[in-house]
């Protein structure tokens, strides 16, 4: 009896947080955001845009600015959208992503050179006309190089490698002596 109601206090508690992760998981989605989330500067990148719908009306349009010091090479043609660059802004229109799904829309762009956050601006436009306005960040700065840690475990990768290899000389070196020493004992005379 008190292990089915722990049991059922338990799958309790886990429902209550799933329905609290799916609770929040709309809020968490309902911006556009950017993927990846750092570029390494002065070199292209290909930046993907993902364009939620959590409106109550389709979403008609989306623009991005590129930030000032970066430089918009080319961008994506989505089926069923027009994309039309004017500057540093690409509008994709025409299309449209219905409530509760997503849209997703490349650029590349060529990051500046330092080591800088770059705000992209984002409009989500919808039928009707209202808006939403987003600003996420993407990082520009250097790939990082491997960390001491990895470092000792290629070292140590290494050494055991050589280990195998001197213990299998040795196997060997012995496999032979025996068979030698072996053969030799068939010579013995009065064996």
């Amino acid at each position: 009896m008190r292990r089915s109601r722990s049991r059922s206090l338990h799958l309790a508690a886990v429902a209550a947080v799933a329905a609290a992760a799916l609770a929040a998981a709309p809020a968490a989605l309902a911006h556009v955001d950017i993927e990846p989330f750092q570029i390494v500067p002065g070199q292209p990148a290909r930046l993907t845009f993902y364009a939620p719908n959590e409106g109550k009306t389709p979403a008609t349009e989306l623009k991005v600015t590129i930030p000032e010091d970066a430089q918009l090479a080319v961008v994506q043609a989505v089926p069923g959208w027009t994309a039309t660059v004017n500057g540093r802004t690409v509008t994709w229109r025409g299309g449209s992503i219905p409530v509760g799904q997503y849209g997703l829309f490349t650029a590349i762009v060529e990051a500046p050179d330092g080591e800088q956050p770059l705000t992209f601006q984002t409009t989500l436009r919808y039928a009707g006309g209202f808006t939403q306005i987003f600003r996420p960040i993407v990082f520009s700065r250097e790939a990082k190089a491997p960390s001491a840690r990895d470092e000792s475990s290629r070292t140590l990768g290494k050494y055991g490698l050589g280990l195998a290899v001197a213990a299998l000389v040795i196997a060997i070196a012995a496999a032979f002596l025996g068979l030698w020493l072996w053969l030799r004992a068939g010579d013995v005379p009065g064996a």
